[in-house]
C-alpha cells in the first residue's frame, strides 16, 4: 500500500513516494507514451488495486506537486498517524501478503491493539537498504502522544540481492530501530524465514539478531523458529520464498505474541 505523486516535465523527474521526494533526470517523451502500474511478486507483477488516479495535461509546479503528495496521503490514511495509539508495520512483499490464497497481509489478522490506527509501510521488493520505503527519521516523526508501536519484517530482497551481507543488515537494523526507540517508539523485529538464495548470510542475519535485539528493539518475532524450510509446501508458495496463507497464520501468531509481550 503506498501513493505516489509523479512528475516529469521535459526538465526533470519527480516521485514522492509515501512522502519522501526522489529526483532523476528528465525522461523522454517516448519513454511516457505508455504508463505500466502493476505490483511485484517476487519478480513476477501481479494486478494492482488502485484505489485512486490524478492526472494533469500540464507539468505542475514544485508547490502544487507537494501539495497533491499531501492530499493522497492524507486521503489514503498514510500521512502521520492522528490517533492517540498506533501500530505501524514495515516490511516487503511479504507484508503485502504475497502468496496468500486470499490475499490477506499477515496484520490484518492481529488482535491485539485492535483499537489502535494501523499503519502499513510495504512495497514488493522492498528494502532497508539504499532507498528504503519510510526513513527512519520519517518515521520517528510519526511517533503519537500514545503508544506507538512498528513492527520490523525487512531484509529478505537485502540478502536475496546480494547488496548486503547478514552483518550489514543486523548492523542496518540497529541503527534504523535505535532512531524509533530514541523517539519513543516501542519496536518489535522479526526474523527472516528461510530463504534458498544467500541462506548462510540469512542464517548469519538471524544469529546476530537473535544476539542483540534487546539493546535496540523491546520484542523478537522469531519467524525462523517455524519457517525455517521453505520445501515445506504447507507454508511456503513455489518460490519458495513467500508464504501461503498456513504460513502466514503462523507468522501472525509468532508477531502477535511478541506485541502480547511489550
Amino acid at each position: 500500500y503506498c501513493t505516489v505523486a509523479f512528475r516529469s516535465n521535459g526538465t526533470d523527474t519527480k516521485f514522492w513516494i509515501n512522502g519522501e521526494l526522489y529526483t532523476g533526470a528528465a525522461l523522454s517523451a517516448v519513454n511516457l507514451t505508455t504508463l505500466y502500474m502493476a505490483r511485484q511478486s517476487g519478480g513476477a507483477e501481479s494486478p494492482l488495486r488502485m484505489l485512486e488516479s490524478v492526472t494533469f495535461d500540464a507539468a505542475l509546479s514544485d508547490g502544487d506537486m507537494a501539495n497533491l503528495n499531501t492530499y493522497l496521503r492524507q486521503k489514503a490514511g498514510f500521512a502521520a498517524p492522528a490517533g492517540v495509539n498506533a501500530v505501524i508495520v514495515y516490511g516487503d512483499s511479504l507484508t503485502l501478503g504475497i502468496g496468500s490464497q486470499t490475499g490477506v497481509p499477515w496484520h490484518f489478522n492481529i488482535t491485539n491493539r485492535s483499537t489502535y490506527d494501523w499503519y502499513s509501510y510495504a512495497m514488493g521488493g522492498g528494502t532497508l537498504f539504499s532507498t528504503p520505503i519510510i526513513t527512519a527519521s520519517r518515521m520517528a516523526t510519526y511517533k503519537t502522544s500514545g503508544e506507538t508501536v512498528a513492527v520490523i519484517w525487512m531484509g529478505t530482497n537485502d540478502i536475496i540481492s546480494g547488496s548486503r551481507t547478514g552483518t550489514q543488515l543486523e548492523a542496518a537494523l540497529n541503527t534504523y530501530c535505535t532512531t524509533l526507540q530514541t523517539a519513543g517508539f516501542k519496536v518489535v523485529v522479526c526474523t527472516l524465514q528461510d530463504l534458498t538464495t544467500n541462506r548462510a548470510e540469512k542464517d548469519t542475519f538471524n544469529t546476530l539478531l537473535k544476539a542483540n535485539w534487546a539493546g535496540y528493539a523491546d520484542a523478537l518475532a522469531d519467524l525462523d523458529s517455524v519457517l525455517n524450510d521453505n520445501t515445506n509446501t504447507t507454508y511456503f508458495t513455489s518460490d519458495t520464498t513467500h508464504l501461503l496463507d498456513a504460513g502466514y497464520a503462523e507468522a501472525t501468531s509468532i508477531i502477535q505474541t511478541a506485541m502480547a509481550s511489550i
